[in-house]
């Protein structure tokens, strides 16, 4: 409603269902006060960073930082069945109790996986399954940035990771910072460190993979953002065109598994720590998964 309004078109920008908010996407689907039921059936989503002012994009990348696949699929689902809902109740055709919405969706994707199932055998698609890491060309490095937030302490922890043609670590960090950012923001700062990180070690030319979809159109796009992110940004765009590193990609996160654990680890670390062809202990066996047949 709030773009239709910005249009100019004569409608109500406040929320169908609560009546007191601007029914931006973020509120309609998660918001609003009248999701409470819901949101408290949610228990999977309480390391996903939300605020009000933020938009729907940000959100939605939160929700990838911080949910197991099945749990961001869960969450996929029930963004689909309350918008069918919702929509249900604006126009007068249901009272439907938003406190079953969550059972329902989980009962639906039960459903669904015993249908993709025929003699005892799997139909379901093999695709993230093989979904991986995948090592650079011979003569070629490549660096892997995650970021990972704990809101409750206000701490952004960093991870990057630098590998060869054969999957091998040539060096590896754990950052932690005393900041709150938001999801994007951190992720964007992930990346510029671990671009310098390689810079540092001189390993070099790098290719950068991140799973922050966002940030990696914002590098790779030709606008800028007066922002905090947009100084990030920069530099980043900065460093990629005097050095020789770049380019910045996408990859799924099952294909930067070993940052993730990085950056997880750093949040509870005293100190900054690095280790050249060399890693920690604790992403040992994420580390063994990457390696090529």
């Amino acid at each position: 409603m709030e773009s239709l309004a910005g249009r100019r078109v004569p409608v109500s920008v406040l929320c169908h269902v609560c009546s007191r908010k601007t029914e931006t996407m973020i509120h309609a689907l998660w918001g609003c006060s009248g999701l409470k039921a819901m949101r408290l059936d949610c228990d999977f989503m309480k390391a996903t960073w939300y605020d009000d002012k933020m938009n729907f994009h940000d959100f939605y990348l939160s929700c990838l930082n911080s949910l197991s696949t099945d749990n961001m699929v869960l969450r996929c689902v029930i963004f689909w069945r309350y918008w069918f809902l919702r929509n249900q109740l604006v126009h007068g055709l249901t009272t439907q109790d938003m406190s079953t919405v969550v059972s329902w969706c989980r009962n639906y994707l039960t459903e669904s996986q015993s249908v993709a199932t025929f003699n005892g055998e799997s139909y379901r698609s093999p695709l993230p399954l093989s979904i991986r890491w995948q090592p650079p060309l011979e003569g070629h490095y490549k660096v892997n940035p995650d970021a990972a937030i704990d809101i409750q302490q206000g701490r952004l922890g960093l991870g990057f990771v630098i590998r060869e043609c054969q999957g091998f670590v040539l060096a590896s960090g754990a950052s932690r910072l005393e900041v709150e950012y938001s999801p994007k923001v951190a992720e964007a700062t992930a990346i510029l460190r671990g671009i310098n990180f390689a810079l540092e070690t001189g390993l070099t030319p790098t290719i950068v993979e991140t799973d922050a979809l966002g940030v990696v159109d914002l590098v790779n796009g030709d606008c800028s953002i007066s922002t905090e992110i947009g100084l990030i940004v920069q530099d980043i765009k900065d460093k990629l065109r005097t050095s020789s590193i770049g380019p910045v990609v996408f990859v799924p996160r099952k294909a930067n598994m070993v940052a993730d654990a990085l950056s997880k680890m750093a949040l509870v670390l005293d100190d900054d720590r690095f280790w050249m062809e060399s890693y920690p202990p604790g992403v040992e066996r994420v580390v063994l998964e990457d390696l090529p047949a």
